[in-house]
This record gives C-alpha cells, sequence and structure tokens, in this order.
C-alpha cells in the first residue's frame, strides 16, 4: 500500500471519530496538522496525551483523487488563528499542533503585531482559545501535564534507541536534553561600573608662605583629595553564566543557576612635591584636642608625595526557581525565588613618602615612609523575591526582571599600618598614620540586608533556539562596609589610646553596566 494511501486512510479514520460533537474542534486541529506534514507518517496522539514535538515535514499536501469531492479549499481546511492572515502555512499549523504550549509565530515581523497565538488542545481547554493565566499547566497552582509520549504512558526516561512504545529509534516525547527545548543556557560579558569611594580629607597643601608648623591644618587648608571628593573608578569587566532547565513540558516550574563576577577596577591618585610644593596629610590630634597634620613635603625641609589607591571586586551566584504565574501566546511572567550569595571586596591604602632636606633632628637624606591599609569583605546570603516579564514579537525578544535578595550581610575589614625610617619598621608607636594599636586587626559584624537588581534585554532571534541579547543592569546595596568611609580621623600620635578606631558606619553602594551575550535553549 502507498504513502499516500496510508494518510488517506488515516484522514478517513479521524473523521469518523469526529462525528462526535464533542471531539469536532480536535479533528479541525488534527487536519490542519495532517496537511501540513504529508510527506510523512503522524503517529496517533491517544485522548488526554500531550501532542509529540515532532519538526513538520515540509512536503506538499496529498492530491485530491480525480472524482473526490476536495475537502474545501485551504481557508477551510486551515482555521485562521487569531492575529494570522488567511496565508499562514500549512507548516505552521502543525509546527503549533505539536508545541507543549502556546507557539510565537516567528515568521510575523515587529511591526504587524508580534507573534500570532495558536489554541493547543493538548495543554489548553477549548473554551481557552487563547490562553489565561490558568489553563491547564498554566498557573502558580495548577502544574499538571498530561501524560509525556504518544502512547499515553507518563514515563519518559529514553532519549533514543527504543522509545516507551517499543519501536526503534526516536526520543522522548518531551523532557531535558531530548525532543524539545526545556534547557537555557546564557553566556554574558559585563561592562559596569561601581560606585565611587567617599573619603574623608586625606590631602591637602598650603602656600609656601603658610609657616611649617600650620601647613596644611585643618580647617584652612586646601584639601586636595578627599570631603567631598570622591576617587574615580574604572569599568570593572566581567562575565555572567545563566543556565538552567525546566522540570516539565508545559514549563511552568524551572531551576537554574547564574553566577557572575567583575575583575578589581584599581584606580590611583597620586600628589607629588613637583606639582604641589607642600604637602600634607590632615588629622584631629585628640591628646591636644586640635587639628594637626603629616607633613610630607614643605619647600627647604622635605619633598615627597602621597598616594591613595583602591581597588574592588566582586562575585555573585544566585541558585533560583522559575514558577510560571502567566502567560499568554507572547508574554510571560514568572516568580522567581532562591538563593543568593554575593561578595563586595574594596581595599583601600594610604602611602605617603617623604626626602629629608633639612632637619635640625634628622640627617638629610633619610626616607620617611608611612603606610596605611583597610581591607573590606562583605558577603551576603539571603533569599530572592523576583518578578520577570518575557515577550516574544518575532525575531525579538524583551526580558524585564526585577528582585529583591534580603539577608544577612557579614561585613569585616583588616587594618594594617606601618611607619619607617630608611626601610626600618618602627614599632613605638605601630602604624601609619590612620592606624594604631587601637585599630588594627580584623573587626567584623552582622547587618540586614537588601540588594536590589533590575535589568532589561532586548534579544534578536538570528537562528531557531539561538538569540543575541544586549541589556542593562542596576544591582543597589542598601548597606555594605565601605573602608574608604570607616577611616578615623582622630588619632593620638603617641598610640595607646582608643583613637584611631572602627565607627563601622553605614554606606549604601550601586553597580551599574552593560550587558552583552548569546542566549542558546535544548
Amino acid at each position: 500500500m502507498s504513502m499516500q494511501r496510508i494518510h488517506v486512510i488515516g484522514l478517513l479514520a479521524s473523521i469518523v471519530v469526529a462525528l462526535s460533537p464533542a471531539r469536532g474542534q480536535d479533528f479541525n486541529q488534527r487536519y490542519a496538522a495532517w496537511q501540513g506534514r504529508a510527506g510523512g507518517m503522524q503517529r496517533a496522539v491517544p485522548q488526554g496525551a500531550a501532542p509529540q514535538a515532532m519538526a513538520p515535514q515540509m512536503s506538499a499536501p496529498p492530491a485530491t483523487s480525480a472524482g473526490a469531492p476536495e475537502v474545501g479549499g485551504e481557508a477551510e481546511a486551515l482555521p485562521t488563528p487569531r492575529g494570522a492572515g488567511s496565508t499562514t502555512s500549512q507548516r505552521i499549523l502543525g509546527e503549533v499542533y505539536d508545541a507543549p504550549m502556546h507557539t510565537p509565530n516567528y515568521n510575523n515581523p515587529w511591526a504587524t503585531g508580534c507573534a500570532s497565538c495558536y489554541h493547543n488542545p493538548g495543554f489548553e481547554p477549548p473554551s481557552d482559545p487563547i490562553g489565561t493565566c490558568n489553563y491547564m499547566g498554566g498557573g502558580l497552582f495548577n502544574w499538571g501535564a498530561p501524560p509525556c509520549n504518544s502512547c499515553g504512558q507518563p514515563g519518559c526516561l529514553s532519549c533514543g534507541g527504543g522509545g516507551p512504545c517499543g519501536g526503534a529509534g526516536g526520543c522522548c516525547d518531551y523532557g531535558p536534553l531530548c525532543c524539545n527545548s526545556l534547557c537555557w543556557f546564557r553566556l554574558e560579558a559585563l561592562l559596569w561600573f561601581r560606585e565611587g569611594r567617599h573619603f574623608p580629607a586625606l590631602v591637602t597643601t598650603d602656600p609656601a608662605v603658610e609657616s611649617s608648623t600650620t601647613a596644611g591644618h585643618l580647617p584652612d587648608a586646601h584639601v586636595l583629595f578627599g570631603q567631598g571628593q570622591d576617587l574615580r573608578t574604572n569599568m570593572m569587566p566581567g562575565g555572567r553564566v545563566d543556565f538552567g532547565t525546566f522540570i516539565n513540558p508545559t514549563q511552568t516550574f524551572g531551576i537554574g543557576d547564574r553566577f557572575f563576577w567583575l575583575a578589581s577596577d584599581g584606580s590611583v591618585s597620586r600628589f607629588a612635591s613637583n606639582d604641589n610644593p607642600v604637602l600634607a596629610v590632615p588629622f584631629h590630634d585628640v591628646s591636644t584636642g586640635s587639628n594637626s597634620a603629616l607633613l610630607v613635603a614643605y619647600p627647604g625641609l622635605r619633598t615627597g608625595n602621597i598616594s591613595v589607591t583602591g581597588s574592588s571586586s566582586v562575585v555573585g551566584n544566585d541558585v533560583y526557581g522559575r514558577i510560571l504565574l502567566c502567560r499568554d501566546c507572547i508574554n510571560r511572567w514568572d516568580f522567581i525565588t532562591g538563593w543568593n550569595y554575593t561578595r563586595v571586596s574594596d581595599n583601600t591604602a594610604l602611602r605617603t613618602r617623604s626626602v629629608v632636606v633639612s632637619d635640625p633632628t634628622i640627617p638629610a637624606g633619610t626616607v620617611l615612609t608611612t603606610l596605611d591599609q583597610f581591607n573590606a569583605t562583605n558577603e551576603f546570603n539571603g533569599g530572592i523575591l523576583g518578578l520577570q516579564w518575557q515577550r516574544d514579537c518575532g525575531y525579538w525578544m524583551m526580558q524585564f526582571l526585577g528582585r529583591m535578595s534580603l539577608g544577612n550581610m557579614h561585613e569585616s575589614i583588616a587594618i594594617n599600618g606601618s611607619n619607617a625610617v630608611n626601610g626600618t619598621v618602627g614599632t613605638n608607636p605601630a602604624g601609619g598614620v590612620f592606624t594604631r594599636d587601637s585599630n588594627i586587626g580584623v573587626h567584623s559584624r552582622d547587618e540586614f540586608t537588601a540588594i536590589t537588581e533590575v535589568g532589561f534585554n532586548l534579544a534578536y532571534r538570528f537562528r531557531p533556539n539561538t538569540q543575541l541579547v544586549v541589556g542593562y543592569t542596576l544591582m543597589y546595596f542598601n548597606d555594605i562596609l565601605s573602608p574608604a568611609n570607616n577611616i578615623d580621623t582622630q588619632v593620638d600620635p603617641a598610640g595607646g589610646g582608643t583613637h584611631p578606631n572602627v565607627p563601622f558606619r553605614h554606606s549604601d553602594f550601586w553597580l551599574q553596566g552593560v550587558n552583552l551575550g548569546l542566549i542558546k535553549v535544548f
């Protein structure tokens, strides 16, 4: 018997079954799908079983034999879906019949109203032609799915060889890494910036006519760095990887993992006596109750330089779940929840170097150096609450993500400092300008913190399951420990007192930038 006769016999059998009014709509869908793949056999799908996700055949529909009555024209045989014209191809209808959910028509360009809406009898009731928030398998509290294979069996464990029906070849009708696109993989390059560092007044200068005993003292000295001036930051390149899978063919629940990292920004500000003959590091002397300064450079007495450096790095990892809240043929809303770990490392250092030119107590040519280091680490652990909206419009896809992570931020700061004469480290007192025995060491605290993230992405589908994506991301931390903001400028020069200490001042923090990447589904 020829292949053509097999299709005719199958069609006649479907007509007999369709005599029942309750099955009329199902017959129309099957007939449309049958016409879209006349060159190959379509396996029968029992009532209640999910349609098989097979690629449609591109052969022309069977010719009508002489004398046989035609079953209507193309307009009658192919019911027009909502939003689609009468020229909708049979191939598209065949794809729609086998799709596990509402299927966007990617052949429609952006300007014609995005994707068209199709009814899938395997997952939606006849009364729901365009989809609602609670059709079968489509709501938050309705995760049910029909049997996953064409035999009507719920099991679907083999992806090759003998299927659950015992036939040769073929793979699972549904399941990750099998026929349907249930897994996603996303790789992005990040071009982000961070908030600048807020320092107190650390470097001052005065005219050379100012006395060396008061040069650089606040509030009269001119501030070169700090006190309302931020240390500029460079772009922090990085990367982000997001991958996961849906655990059911209706794609109502998925699990994923997202990891991102940002490289160090490595910024520095330098001041030299060649440009500013008078250089000083101001502080408040708690032993006298007055303002003072470490004189680094002064004409005829010393030459020198001061540098303020900063570097930071960020790394984070999310283990999350996607729960479908609502969808139609072109839109999808997901509730996002899971666990978020993020670490922000931020380091700041102040260095001074002076060469004695003339001093009654210190030999000329003596090199005096100081070092103050503040290394902060902020480690966040908390739960994620968020929403994600996605809209497919032909070849284009828009996506918006808004979420908040609530949890504990473990903040710690390691402080170290030293002073040296010709390379010999001094111990009386130990430390630099803003570091003494009173604050040298590791200090930590725990704070309840919220991390808010907003993201927007625009993707172009240049292959059926591959997209190029460009987007923007903003992350805001309402509380971290910033080393720049925790430099105590109250100092006991002799040491042994309570200052400088660790003030544990609150700081907010943000990251933002552009994302460029690739999305792959399989």
